[in-house]
């Protein structure tokens, strides 16, 4: 009997340390390919939405993905941006960009139940039902000024 739990004792530990070093092997393969540029278009806008999530946390700002009010919380912070910076300068930042329209689309694809789509051409939409919705476009008019308020623009969806 000692013998059996010694055996399954070591069998769980080698299962352990196995899957330890899957999940690192599985990780560095990751980062390479997001390093490279390799990795899928969905994939690549996960990243973006957990930089600028990993941003509102460093800030105290609320980030819960899953709900509306994170959309007034981008609202916010995009004013922010708005009161010190240019909107050409704005605009110019393709990374700021990424990182909006990514956590804008996840909200949108958590909340009201959109889909990524992305064509041919990797354009990145959302789709519902046949309708199309281009997240990092309505990023772009709410920084511009054209859309007001995306919180109340989401709610109309």
């Amino acid at each position: 009997m000692n013998d059996f739990f010694n055996d399954v004792i070591i069998i769980s530990a080698l299962t352990i340390i196995a899957i330890f070093f899957y999940l690192i092997i599985f990780g560095q393969i990751m980062k390479a390919k997001k390093r490279s540029g390799k990795s899928k278009p969905r994939q690549q806008a996960l990243d973006k939405a957990a930089e600028l999530m990993v941003e509102f946390m460093q800030t105290g700002e609320e980030w819960r993905l899953g709900t509306l009010n994170s959309i007034t919380t981008l609202d916010d912070y995009i004013e922010k941006k708005r009161g010190i910076y240019r909107t050409e300068d704005i605009l110019a930042d393709n990374d700021l960009l990424m990182k909006l329209g990514s956590f804008y689309g996840e909200i949108l694809c958590n909340k009201k139940h959109y889909k990524w789509n992305f064509t041919k051409d990797l354009i990145p939409q959302l789709v519902k039902n046949g309708k199309l919705i281009y997240p990092f476009e309505l990023i772009k008019q709410k920084i511009t000024g054209d859309i007001g308020n995306l919180y109340d623009y989401t709610k109309s969806l």
